[in-house]
């Protein structure tokens, strides 16, 4: 072999590597919801033409043969994927080309993704919820409400006996339906409202109503909505899939 030959072999091995590499998973289940999910943060929607195309041809290229299939889009920004199937685990792997930020919302969705069930339906996403919110700490008592309640601020003085010294996973767990209006998540501190957040998220799974977490979402405070990437991801998905549900 010809050292040409070899530099050609190698490069290509190295190509294949790296691609791999970098490649993100999903369900073969979830990859119209992903890709349609993805390409509204481009203004483009995804017609059953280009589902056909994508969904035959990631089915006949295989990921350990480092066969990819090329679709691009392009809406308000452009995105090159490469689709190849991995068919011992069912799922798709996919390569893109994106801006940096619009790569950072489709590494989110990807997560999402790769735990959302569809026979389960958002119920499959509880654990999700949970690890994507779990690094905010319960907060003491002096830091439940935007100040110590007294025997005339009965709203604040129901949110602190409901939420203090509580943790927001047990509230999800033994109330259906968290207060929105009185004892509301409204009167609580920034950090308060950061931790509990989630059980609203939990109780609109449950509910199968999108009013819950729209309702609670409008009454945090902006501190409060300093989100991750994955965290506002989620919030979105569970909106949209929960009013498709109410429809």
């Amino acid at each position: 072999m010809t050292g040409q030959s070899v530099l050609k072999t190698m490069t290509n091995f190295y190509s294949a590597y790296l691609r791999n590499y970098a490649a993100k998973w999903v369900l073969v289940d979830n990859l119209r919801p992903f890709l349609v999910s993805i390409l509204r943060l481009i203004n483009f929607t995804l017609d059953e033409d280009e589902w056909d195309a994508i969904r035959f041809g990631a089915k006949d290229f295989d990921l350990s043969d480092d066969h990819w299939y090329d679709y691009t889009f392009e809406g308000t920004e452009r995105i090159d994927f490469q689709f190849a199937t991995h068919r011992e685990t069912e799922a798709v792997y996919i390569v893109t080309d994106c801006s940096a930020l619009l790569g950072i919302k489709i590494s989110a969705f990807e997560t999402l993704f790769q735990h959302y069930r569809a026979k389960q339906g958002l119920s499959s996403m509880e654990v999700l919820v949970s690890d994507a919110f779990a690094e905010a700490s319960l907060p003491g008592s002096d830091n439940i409400v935007t100040f110590r309640p007294s025997e005339y601020d009965f709203e604040r003085s129901d949110a602190f006996d409901f939420f203090n010294g509580r943790e927001w996973l047990s509230l999800a767990e033994e109330h259906l339906v968290m207060p929105i209006y009185d004892a509301g998540i409204q009167w609580l501190t920034p950090d308060a409202q950061k931790y509990f957040f989630p059980a609203y998220i939990i109780s609109a799974i449950r509910q199968t109503r999108s009013e819950t977490l729209e309702t609670a979402l409008s009454a945090i405070s902006e501190p409060s909505r300093q989100l991750t990437v994955l965290q506002a991801s989620i919030i979105e998905f569970v909106i949209s899939d929960l009013k498709r549900q109410e429809r």
